[in-house]
């Protein structure tokens, strides 16, 4: 993975993914998705929390 990144120029949050087969179920509901996706869709909004709290600190 860290290859990939920097091969595209992106740059690697890791988060952990930590409870989000639990909170995904509402998700799932919701959205009408299974869990696994739902999962996936919750460790993306982490990552993208966590950019956000990086720009804000660094600015």
């Amino acid at each position: 993975m860290k290859m990939l990144v920097k091969k595209v120029g992106g740059i690697l949050i890791k988060v952990n993914p930590a409870y989000t087969s639990i909170d995904a179920i509402g998700i799932a509901l919701s959205r009408r998705i299974d869990i696994h996706s739902a999962s996936a869709y919750l460790i993306a909004l982490r990552g993208m929390e966590r950019h956000k709290l990086i720009q804000k600190a660094t600015v």
